[in-house]
């Protein structure tokens, strides 16, 4: 395969080695994401997010249970291939709230 390469043109031999790496970064990414292993990776958006996933335990291949907090309110969900499912639901007591994370105080002394 290598040999039939040498014959084309350079800028052909650019074009099809810049397609077959991003082909391979686009299968790697897709079996990262059905593996699962992008949980814990941060996620961009707001800084201080209302919406916590606590806990995550797959049931089956196809089907996981997750703890969502979202402000003071508790939801377990079974989330599946299809289909998603409010299992339970309830208020947070004040010592269940997750910890908000404070802007660190610098302190100036000079």
């Amino acid at each position: 395969m290598l040999e039939a390469l040498d014959n084309l043109p350079l800028i052909l031999r650019m074009i099809v080695s810049l397609i077959l790496v991003i082909a391979l970064m686009g299968g790697l990414a897709m079996i990262i994401q059905r593996l699962g292993l992008t949980h814990g990776l941060p996620v961009k958006g707001k800084a201080n997010p209302t919406i916590h996933i606590t806990e995550r335990q797959m049931v089956d291949p196809r089907r996981q249970l997750v703890t969502v907090t979202h402000r003071d309110q508790e939801y377990l969900l079974l989330l599946g291939a299809s289909s998603e499912t409010v299992l339970s639901s309830h208020a947070l007591s004040a010592a269940k709230k997750p910890a908000k994370k404070s802007p660190k105080n610098k302190d100036k002394t000079t």
